[in-house]
Formats: C-alpha cells, structure tokens, sequence
C-alpha cells in the first residue's frame, strides 16, 4: 500500500505534534511504501 502523509507543520515543534501524529507516521513508514 502507498501512503502519502500531507504532514505539514503549523508552528514550532511540540511533544503533541510528536506523539499524535509523527510518531504514528514513522511506524506505518516501516510497514508500507510512504511518501
């Protein structure tokens, strides 16, 4: 399956940003081909 994110930042970096919805990004990156 292919995946493409559209993650966009919206300001500086927070831990919310990081484990809502990075982190999540990163692990479908080592199941799927993700762009």
């Amino acid at each position: 399956m292919r995946v493409l994110s559209g993650i966009q930042p919206t300001g500086r970096f927070h831990w919310g940003n990081y484990f809502g919805a990075i982190r999540q990004y990163i692990d479908l990156q080592r199941e799927d081909e993700s762009y």
